[in-house]
């Protein structure tokens, strides 16, 4: 990731079922699905499901939800440790949860998301532990990412053990290289 507006991903073998190669570059969205020979694409501007995307807060939507979701209400519960956060939506009428985010009582740092599916089973469960502050100023940050999906199927963890902040980064990271054997698609059709 590189401030303001950059953000490169790619998945491995190791740590996913499906290999791709995400890449913001503060204008467009591009990912890339080897196993589909297709490369899915949308600009800032462009009307899809992001509502455009600012910035590599699309990283952050993909965790927390954007906020904008038609319909949607968010309530706080308080216990002696944390404050949970309930996501819900009506749909013709009938409250549906979507996700759930627990922040500890203490410091208010994220501990766990939640995430639900139309029927309100849980699909993902995503715990964050061992904060750090690595620089003055800069938000705390979880050494430890415990991801679930599904629940008690498919568990990957992800430790940050050398963790640098402001470093320089090599522009060609934010250059994508299009497949030759890969056909282009809107975002908007991705999981069609």
């Amino acid at each position: 990731m590189a401030k303001p507006d950059k953000l490169r991903m790619r998945g491995s073998k190791a740590m996913l079922p499906t290999l791709f190669d995400l890449l913001y570059d503060g204008n467009q969205l591009t990912l890339s699905v080897p196993r589909d020979k297709t490369v899915y694409r949308a600009s800032r501007d462009a009307g899809h499901a992001r509502r455009g995307l600012t910035g590599v807060s699309f990283f952050t939507d993909i965790f927390l939800g954007d906020g904008k979701e038609s319909g949607t209400f968010h309530f706080l519960e308080s216990s002696a440790t944390h404050y949970t956060v309930y996501s819900v939506v009506l749909l013709k009428g009938n409250p549906r949860l979507l996700k759930k985010v627990y922040f500890e009582r203490e410091n208010l740092f994220p501990v766990r998301y939640q995430y639900f599916d139309g029927e309100g089973a849980l699909t993902c469960d995503i715990g964050c532990s061992d904060f750090f502050v690595p620089l003055a100023g800069v938000e705390a940050i979880p050494r430890e990412i415990a991801l679930e999906a599904p629940p008690g199927q498919n568990r990957i963890v992800l430790t940050l053990t050398d963790v640098r902040l402001n470093g320089h980064l090599n522009p060609e990271l934010f250059i994508f290289t299009m497949p030759a054997d890969a056909r282009v698609r809107p975002l908007e059709e991705y999981g069609r």
